[in-house]
């Protein structure tokens, strides 16, 4: 008898049918909706660990400034001489690369814009600030997004040009200039900043602003000056003594009140909110900020009190007044 042999049935399997990949598409769809809130947090926080490492490459050599100074922080920004016009981030870049120019020349009009930044301006550009409007022109000296104090690294006007107007606004008007600063008359370094992240403007393609770099504009600090006499809500361009004279005892400011932080334009990178204090990392509501003492920091406050209807006024939150009032020298 024959054997018959039995043929195998091969069986290919079924495929997926619409709900089971509806079903599928659906769980990828959750995962992803928890896990990039997740993944955005993360990368603004490596954004923000690199902002503080700027700062603290800052501080270095501003501690390699001061060294080699006899204890003077840098003036913030200095027209004395309108054939070296420099500040206090040109200053430090020309520290950190031999082959940097660190003056710009307003004299001459082939010169003003042969100040040459070098490679080590990134510096002071804030990685939280992305994109094109985070490109730079390099021999643009004026470039940074971080501000310095108004007292410890000072505006130093040409008196031909017009009065400090700090002290002119003084009642009598005080017609002195500001003088660097020497860091051993500051108390309390590790309360006071010097350095921060600041509010930028945006000029308009082919301003001046934009020191003639062409049609591109970019973040940069009002007018070009990379020193923060706007914070406190402008409490430096008006009577207020105690930010410059170095008092902290004074009637109407406490030492634990969070800054004071009204603007039009609270918290944007606007003119009509130059140079003053920015809270650009997190949500909006975090500052990376230089210590004299040279450790690093961050402040934190929050939209509530950002908003118009703060009270008694928008603030800064952890960033109180003992982080900027001097002790008496």
């Amino acid at each position: 008898m024959r054997r018959v042999r039995a043929r195998r049935k091969i069986d290919h399997g079924r495929g997926f049918s619409l709900v089971e990949l509806l079903v599928v598409i659906a769980t990828i769809a959750v995962l992803i909706a928890i896990l990039l809130p997740s993944l955005n947090k993360a990368r603004s926080a490596a954004r923000s660990l690199q902002c503080q490492s700027n700062l603290r490459q800052i501080g270095v050599a501003l501690a390699m400034y001061v060294n080699g100074s006899k204890g003077y922080l840098p003036a913030g920004f200095d027209n004395r001489d309108p054939k070296n016009l420099f500040n206090w981030t040109s200053l430090l870049v020309g520290i950190m690369d031999h082959n940097a120019s660190p003056t710009q020349d307003l004299t001459n009009a082939s010169q003003v814009n042969e100040g040459n930044t070098g490679g080590f301006r990134k510096v002071f550009i804030c990685p939280e600030l992305g994109g094109v409007l985070s490109d730079f022109d390099r021999m643009d000296i004026g470039v940074s997004h971080y501000l310095g104090h108004p007292r410890l690294l000072p505006i130093v006007w040409n008196a031909t040009q017009q009065y400090d107007p700090y002290w002119s606004s003084a009642s009598p008007p005080v017609t002195v200039s500001m003088s660097c600063y020497k860091v051993v008359r500051c108390k309390r370094t590790t309360d006071i900043i010097m350095a921060f992240d600041g509010s930028m403007t945006i000029p308009g393609a082919g301003a001046v602003n934009t020191n003639g770099s062409g049609s591109t504009a970019y973040f940069r600090p009002l007018f070009g000056i990379p020193v923060g006499d706007g914070i406190d809500a402008n409490a430096f361009t008006f009577s207020q003594l105690h930010l410059i004279a170095d008092f902290t005892r004074f009637t109407t400011k406490r030492m634990n009140t969070p800054v004071n932080m009204s603007s039009s334009n609270i918290n944007q990178d606007v003119v009509a909110n130059g140079r003053t204090f920015r809270f650009r990392h997190g949500r909006d509501d975090k500052m990376n900020a230089l210590f004299v003492d040279g450790h690093v920091g961050t402040f934190t406050t929050s939209a509530k009190n950002l908003s118009p209807s703060a009270s008694p006024f928008p603030n800064g939150g952890d960033l109180q007044n003992q982080n900027i009032l001097l002790d008496q020298p």
